[in-house]
């Protein structure tokens, strides 16, 4: 039988769930790498975890009704640190147009700018 990979859990708790929910809808199931995680759960992740796996021409059907039920869901995009600083820098009207390199070097230099100007500030006038 040509298997299909329809999603991937860490431990055998979370396939015990999905699985009989499958078989109780008509789908053929089979755990891959099942056996591996129960002799040690600190493989799971080296072998990308136990693999929900379900006859080629059922998969998409089979995935669908994973996500119709929730018992799965799809991953967010993360968002990295530059993702984020180039949508900060966007907003600011001066430096939108220059390379996010150059909106980042602004950044730090007006950082720089502000801390050089509440030292001189703070610093008492009287001193003579």
């Amino acid at each position: 039988m040509d298997w299909t990979t329809i999603h991937s859990v860490t431990y055998p708790s979370e396939a015990y769930v999905i699985k009989p929910v499958l078989e109780n809808e008509g789908f053929t199931v089979f755990l891959k790498d099942e056996l591996t995680v129960q002799v040690d759960n600190f493989m799971s992740n080296a072998i990308g975890g136990i693999k929900i796996q379900v006859p080629r021409n059922e998969a998409e059907m089979a995935y669908d009704f994973l996500l119709e039920k929730e018992l799965i869901v799809i991953p967010e995009k993360r968002t990295t640190f530059l993702d984020s600083m180039n949508n900060l820098t966007l907003k600011i009207p001066i430096v939108k147009s220059f390379s996010l390199l150059a909106r980042l070097a602004f950044l730090v230099i007006a950082f720089i700018a502000l801390i050089i100007v509440f030292i001189v500030f703070s610093i008492p006038n009287n001193i003579t």
